[in-house]
């Protein structure tokens, strides 16, 4: 069910910050509205994310990446001296 909630009631239901609620809604580009005392108000259906599942924010909301070693482990060739 889609919800209007401030960045204050989003962390009080995902048991976050404020600021990480406020990072969710960044990092998923959630709709954002301002009420007539101008806090932030996101469009946002908590059931969909998974947050009444029980489900690990990180395993919805990111996507893995690879990154490092094991991003060029395959790019790499030999080295000119080495036979």
């Amino acid at each position: 069910m889609l919800e209007r909630l401030t960045y204050v009631q989003i962390g009080d239901r995902l048991n976050i910050s404020p600021e990480g609620a406020r990072a969710i809604v960044k990092r998923n580009r959630l709709p954002r509205s301002h009420d007539k005392n101008g806090k932030a108000l996101v469009a946002i259906d908590l059931d969909k994310l998974g947050a009444a599942t029980g489900v690990p924010w990180g395993s919805i909301i990111r996507s893995p990446r690879r990154r490092g070693r094991e991003a060029s482990a395959g790019c790499r060739g030999r080295a000119p001296w080495r036979s």
